[in-house]
């Protein structure tokens, strides 16, 4: 659909004409649904809306001693989550360091921020291809030129349970498939990553 063809602005007025006959609350979960307005639904048919600039990371490489404080917050947090009551936590974490690789950098990235002040991203969703036919994911931080990994041991092969270094190897196996993130803490993350989260926070370093 050409988005400078006056039958488009027709087509999102009966759309949202549409949206706003039905009910304001989600019939599956209950929750209220936001009106969208022809705004919204050209943005999301066109991509009219660039997505936001990442936070800016370190352009020299980051001090050794920033690299140890990381590495201390890293250690605790991965203690943490090893030494709780797997039940307890929100299903991803269920079997951490397994399968939890996007949540536990998720929730990793908030805590470096709340106790250092630095800003991480996200390497989300890197993949590789093995010989045996199948593929693998994953996902850690970034900052600066530092690699910060809480799950890489999952896969074992012989990495260390916290990684936090200037270059590995290991991680190039990935290819960039899902880029680059900032960390996102909207409202999935507190179903999700505010659990783990909070024993993080209540365990003394």
């Amino acid at each position: 659909m050409d988005p400078d063809c006056d039958c488009l602005d027709l087509f999102l007025e009966d759309l949202e004409l549409e949206i706003e006959s039905q009910d304001d609350v989600c019939r599956r979960c209950g929750r209220k649904r936001p009106k969208l307005s022809i705004a919204a639904a050209r943005a999301a048919l066109f991509n009219d809306d660039p997505d936001p600039p990442l936070p800016s990371q370190p352009a020299e490489p980051v001090a050794e001693e920033v690299a140890r404080q990381l590495e201390a917050v890293a250690t605790h947090f991965r203690s943490t989550l090893e030494s709780a009551d797997k039940e307890s936590l929100p299903e991803p974490f269920r079997a951490f360091p397994h399968g939890s690789c996007d949540v536990a950098s998720q929730a990793l990235g908030v805590r470096i921020r709340e106790t250092l002040g630095l800003v991480c991203l996200v390497r989300a969703n890197g993949t590789r291809y093995r010989p045996e036919g199948n593929t693998q994911s994953h996902a850690w931080l970034v900052y600066g030129d530092l690699i910060i990994d809480v799950t890489a041991d999952q896969f074992g092969e012989g990495q260390e349970p916290v990684m936090v270094t200037r270059n590995s190897s290991w991680h190039k196996e990935f290819a960039d498939t899902g880029g680059t993130q900032p960390i996102d803490d909207s409202d999935w993350f507190t179903e999700w990553c505010e659990p783990a989260l909070a024993l993080v926070r209540a365990k003394p370093m």
